[in-house]
């Protein structure tokens, strides 16, 4: 499963380096990352180490704006004991990402209100 996860991660580099001249790049590389997520269970000696297939998967979805996504990829990595990198867990991105979507969802709240008051002020004018 080791090998399979190191030659993920070169195959995912290599199409994820492509993604701005092919579209479908993106998607090659999201299939890939999942594939190495499906092996979690069987990489547990790489315990304590970086996963960049997951971390990448998380900016890829962040982009997207698949940020729920993202932080539950953040849970499932600490499940495993993965971090972000070298020196920071994935505790850090999920908080950063959670206040992404707190302040989208404010965002969406007050954009829903004010173009319910445009509606209203409308109708009486």
């Amino acid at each position: 499963a080791v090998d399979v996860h190191y030659y993920l991660i070169r195959l995912a580099d290599a199409f994820y380096k492509q993604r701005d001249k092919y579209t479908q790049c993106v998607d090659y590389t999201i299939k890939l990352c999942k594939r190495d997520i499906d092996l979690l269970p069987a990489l547990f000696e790489l315990k304590g180490c970086s996963n960049p297939l997951i971390t990448r998967l998380c900016v890829i979805y962040e982009k997207q704006g698949k940020i729920e996504d993202a932080i539950e990829l953040c849970d499932l990595a600490e499940k495993y004991g993965f971090t972000d990198n070298k020196f920071t867990p994935f505790s850090c991105r999920k908080i950063k990402l959670q206040k992404k979507l707190s302040a989208t969802e404010s965002n969406t709240w007050m954009q829903q209100y004010m173009q319910e008051l445009r509606h209203n002020f409308m109708d009486t004018h």
